[in-house]
């Protein structure tokens, strides 16, 4: 009997591998197409050649690592989504040599790029690529675990998962609309809406993945350091391979690169040692049900296409709120992390020294 109740509640190797490819794709789209970079990443080989290996391997590494140890609230979040941006560096070398946005780029610093460094490293991609993700899975694919814990004001408020969605809704439709420039464009943006839709409901109905926990679902032990073995050799082989000629001779460059990863992953250490696990026996919390994911994503996916047909016959107000959020975005994100790593390594004592006494 408790044979039987294990298999039907634990994941097999194939729901694992569909959620590993949804998860990935969900990882590229949002800022990939939000930039509309690579509109559609599924029509060109460079989607499935650069795309799903960077950000798959990416978000499985990181986030089968930060499960690895207690979840230690959003400036972890941010930490580990920082260090997924920092590809932009060693693997696309955007960081020292930028291909994109060069006109209004400010002065390197130390041969660093600090405009591209504020928008990819410390805003797109630990929200774009990361944190997002990772909630609307959460909140809309999987049975609600750890994450939802430790982020209750968002993940298990109704308001909370309303500014989730609603507020996902309109930061890419603003993006999006702001840069499409006829009406037939919104294809665009609708071939990845069908996709993820497709995804998604084959996930929930087919497969019935919405009775497992998110950190059953995330690569664990043995595949875990597989997976962190080939996002070593993807940087090995996209470093040497793709734009050799853009990576710094001289030290100063990647001595800067060097301090942003020591930042990230001392502040990831810092918060995690201070932070309290959480028990092994989850409360239950009640997740969406299927009538109510329904409601809930055709609702936001109305204001998606609103707010892009709204903002396609003047995409200059659009644009300005992108890319000021991005840099804003980028220094608040910045001044967070410092004082959180300051306030952890001069502040309370370590998780486990508080439980003992």
């Amino acid at each position: 009997m408790t044979e039987d109740l294990r298999i039907h509640t634990s994941p097999r190797f194939h729901h694992r591998l569909f959620f590993w490819f949804f998860l990935a794709t969900l990882s590229m789209v949002l800022p990939e197409v939000m930039t509309l970079n690579d509109p559609i990443p599924w029509a060109t080989p460079m989607g499935w050649e650069l795309g799903y290996p960077i950000y798959g391997l990416h978000i499985l590494a990181l986030a089968g690592l930060m499960y690895h140890k207690p979840i230690g609230g959003m400036a972890a979040l941010l930490a580990f989504g920082g260090l997924f941006g920092l590809y932009e560096g060693y693997m696309i070398k955007q960081l020292w040599n930028p291909t994109w946005g060069v006109e209004q780029a400010w002065d390197t610093i130390g041969g660093v790029q600090p405009m591209h460094t504020l928008m990819l490293v410390f805003w797109l991609h630990p929200l774009m690529a990361y944190i997002l993700p990772l909630f609307l899975t959460e909140r809309l694919m999987v049975k609600p675990g750890r994450l939802t814990h430790r982020f209750k004001y968002i993940l298990q408020s109704k308001s909370g998962t309303r500014f989730l969605l609603v507020g996902t809704a309109i930061y890419c439709g603003l993006s999006i609309g702001s840069k499409l420039s006829s009406e037939p464009e919104m294809a665009i943006p609708l071939t990845s809406v069908a996709v993820l839709s497709g995804l998604g409901l084959f996930w929930r109905f087919v497969l019935r993945g919405g009775r497992f926990r998110l950190e059953e679902l995330l690569p664990q032990g043995k595949t875990l350091v597989a997976v962190w073995v080939m996002l070593i050799f993807s940087y090995l082989y996209y470093g040497s391979t793709l734009r050799r000629e853009a990576l710094p001779t001289a030290l100063l460059p990647h001595l800067l690169v060097l301090l942003i990863y020591l930042f990230l992953i001392g502040t990831i250490i810092a918060v995690t040692r201070r932070t309290k696990p959480l028990s092994d026996k989850l409360d239950e919390i009640k997740g969406w049900g299927n009538r109510r994911t329904v409601i809930i994503a055709a609702a936001t996916f109305f204001i998606f296409l609103l707010v892009i047909r709204i903002h396609l016959p003047s995409a200059e107000p659009g644009s300005l709120i992108i890319i000021l959020s991005f840099v804003l975005g980028g220094f608040v994100n910045i001044i967070f992390l410092a004082l959180t790593l300051l306030k952890s390594v001069f502040g309370s004592k370590p998780a486990a020294a508080s439980v003992r006494v």
